[in-house]
Formats: structure tokens, C-alpha cells, sequence
């Protein structure tokens, strides 16, 4: 393995202008470089938090105060994995952050030009405008899976695209790997068992755990500055078996605080009874009919208004937000059971600002490039 400074200036001396063109890297030469890269999380990980889409309607209008802001899954498992010392996530790997860097991308447009450089980062586009799995990303994040096979998998993907690198790589990986910790909170085997009825297609499994993680997810709250920006996450009822917080308390006032439930609004017949459908197939596929007390409660009290969508093949959720505004604190706030984890950091932070505010295409155009999320939110899941 190579150290993730020992490739930065590797690429530093590819990218002077003094570097004769044979010379420089080519793209096998590259893809060399990141494959000598460890994909293992940080220090004390011992659980992995994939993640995939948005947290709002194909990605667009996070919050109500948020001037437009989007809340991406990268966003909140990124402050996650920051905030919670066991938690690992891709974006803490040295191959994930060695390509994540301007300095990869220049000397990746050395070596193919320009415009192959999204294509070849992020994956090839069909003449559908479906993703292919076939980027860069897809390479890091299949080995992200295959070399950490002995930590259990959570996930934050209630939304994920069919072609995100989530769908088509890491979720390909955990059902034909070796891995034997749980995906979840279910078994790797069952979820193999189940793909297996179904002739190899993953899109049932993919329905059973996107479920689960909307599940998950309604445990989630955020903190928002004046700016709308993310500045926190308090994941303390997050699989609170499995996330531990490291004991540090903040003070959050003057911050709006969103719980996940504020972004879901109520739901019309139709699309509360899409959802119910797939809480069915989770009861049924499972045999276990407590796996979603959260969904059900929040069911119990929402109204035919809104939307809220969840394809039960695909497990494609799309939510349309309503006119919910979300409490603003006042000198105290109410807490959850545990210690708040909230941390507070620039909400910008591994996503460049000249991609960060483009739309998403729902008609067909692929923005379901799961890592591209994490690295330039171009594509946006």
C-alpha cells in the first residue's frame, strides 16, 4: 500500500509544466496509483454508514429556511462519521480523499482530456441517460466493501436512485461478497436468500432496506444556522446500539432545529398507501412485524396533504416538500434520551461550490452518482 501524501506528490510532480507529456501518468498508470490507496475508515471504525440521495425531493429545497438549500445523505453521514468516533464512512479513506482532489482531476485531464474526466470519475452515460458502473467511484466503492468485510453496514440510502453506485456497486458487492457482518440489522445471508428467489435482481432487497433506512432516518435531527446551512446532526437515536458518540455535548442555540420527520410533511392516500406497501413487503419478506414502529407512528398522524412516494420495486423514494415550518429553539431545547452529538462544521466541506447549487434532472439525465455527492454534488443521487 501507498501513503496518501507519497501519491499527492507523485501527482504534484505529474502535474508541473516541466513534466515532459510521456512522462506524465497515463489513465491505467492513475487508476494504479489509487488501487495502492486503503479504502479502510479511521482509526476505531467498527461500523460502516453507506449512503445515497437526498434527503428531500430529488434533491432539491432542504429546508424551508434554508434559502433553497439542499440536504444531501453525504451531508449528514459525513458530519456522522465526523461526530461519532466508531462510525467510518468512504469519504474518510485515503483512496476516496486522494480522488476527491484537484489535483487527481488535473492530472486525470492530462491523461484523457477534459471532457472524459467526469465520465471516467463518475461513470459512463447511456444514450437513456442512465449511469453505467463504471467510474472510478464504483472501483473505490466496491473495494470499500470487500476490504472492511468484517464490520457490520448501516445505511442512510431511503432515496437512492436504481443507477446510484450505491444500487449498482456497493449493494451489488455486499449481496455477491464474502462479508458476514450484518446490513441493516439483518443477516448478509438472508439478504442473499432473498435475491436469490428473485432471480438475482437486488430491487427487492434494495425495497426491504430502503425502508429500513427511512426507518432509521425519522430518528435524525439537524441543526441550521441563519445561512440554512447543515452545521449539525444529532444521530443519538441513529442505531443507537451501534453508534456510539463520543461524549460531547453542544450548545445549539440560535440554530434551527429540523427533525427528519419536518422534511416528510403528510401524505396524500395514494402515496401513504405506496409507502404502507412497502413496510408490507418489509413484514412480510422478514416475517417481523416490528422493524418500523417509527414509520408506523408517523403514519398514524399524518394527514392526506403533501407527498410522499416510495417506488416498492425500485425502493426510489421521492418526497415533495409542503409548507411545514420547522421550530426555531428558544432558551432551552428539548433533548433526546442521550447526550446530543451534534457537530458543528462547515456544511460545504468535501463538496466544491461550483457544482454544489446545480439542479437534479428527474427526467432520465443519470445524477445518481453516489460518491460524486460526496465529491462535487454534480450528479446529486
Amino acid at each position: 500500500m501507498l501513503g496518501k501524501e507519497e501519491v499527492i506528490n507523485k501527482l504534484i510532480e505529474n502535474n508541473k509544466s516541466t513534466c515532459r507529456p510521456e512522462d506524465r501518468l497515463t489513465l491505467e498508470g492513475l487508476k494504479a496509483l489509487l488501487s495502492e490507496l486503503s479504502v479502510k475508515p479511521k482509526e476505531g471504525a467498527n461500523v460502516l454508514l453507506l449512503y445515497s440521495g437526498p434527503l428531500k425531493p430529488n434533491g432539491r429545497g432542504g429546508f424551508e429556511t434554508a434559502k433553497g438549500k439542499r440536504l444531501q445523505a453525504w451531508q449528514v453521514a459525513q458530519k456522522i462519521g465526523e461526530t461519532y468516533k466508531n462510525v467510518g464512512v468512504i469519504g474518510q479513506t485515503d483512496a476516496m480523499q486522494v480522488l476527491d482532489t484537484p489535483i487527481f482531476e488535473k492530472a486525470l485531464e492530462y491523461a484523457v482530456g477534459p471532457s472524459q474526466v467526469k465520465p471516467i470519475i463518475n461513470g459512463t452515460i447511456n444514450p437513456d441517460g442512465t449511469r453505467n458502473p463504471d467510474g472510478l467511484n464504483d472501483i473505490i466503492s466496491r473495494r470499500f466493501i470487500e476490504e472492511n468485510p468484517d464490520k457490520p453496514i448501516i445505511l442512510l440510502t431511503p432515496f437512492s436512485r436504481p443507477d446510484s453506485v450505491f444500487r449498482l456497486s456497493e449493494l451489488d458487492e455486499i449481496i455477491k461478497g464474502c462479508g458476514t457482518e450484518s446490513v441493516e440489522g439483518l443477516e448478509r445471508n438472508l439478504l442473499q436468500k432473498i435475491c436469490k428467489a428473485k432471480s438475482g435482481d437486488t430491487k427487492h432487497v434494495n425495497t426491504i432496506i430502503s425502508t429500513l433506512s427511512a426507518e432509521q432516518a425519522l430518528s435524525l435531527r439537524y441543526a441550521i444556522d441563519e445561512e440554512g446551512e447543515l452545521v449539525g446532526v444529532d444521530a443519538s437515536e441513529f442505531w443507537h446500539d451501534m453508534v456510539r458518540e463520543d461524549g460531547r455535548k453542544f450548545e445549539l442555540e440560535g440554530h434551527t432545529i429540523v427533525s427528519h420527520e419536518d422534511l416528510m410533511d403528510r401524505l396524500n392516500p395514494e402515496q401513504r398507501e405506496n409507502l404502507e406497501q412497502g413496510i408490507k413487503v418489509v413484514e412480510d419478506g422478514l416475517n417481523d412485524a416490528t422493524r418500523t414502529p417509527r414509520l408506523k407512528k408517523f403514519f398514524n398522524k399524518a394527514a392526506p396533504i403533501a407527498s410522499l412516494v416510495v417506488g416498492l420495486l425500485t425502493g426510489a423514494f421521492l418526497i415533495n416538500s409542503g409548507n411545514h415550518k420547522p421550530h426555531t429553539p428558544k432558551a432551552s431545547i428539548p433533548r433526546p434520551k442521550t447526550i446530543m452529538g451534534a457537530i458543528f462544521i462547515d456544511a460545504s466541506d468535501g463538496c466544491r461550490d461550483d457544482h454544489i447549487d446545480k439542479e437534479v434532472n428527474n427526467n432520465g439525465v443519470s445524477d445518481s452518482a453516489d460518491k460524486e455527492a460526496e465529491q462535487d454534488c454534480e450528479l446529486g443521487l
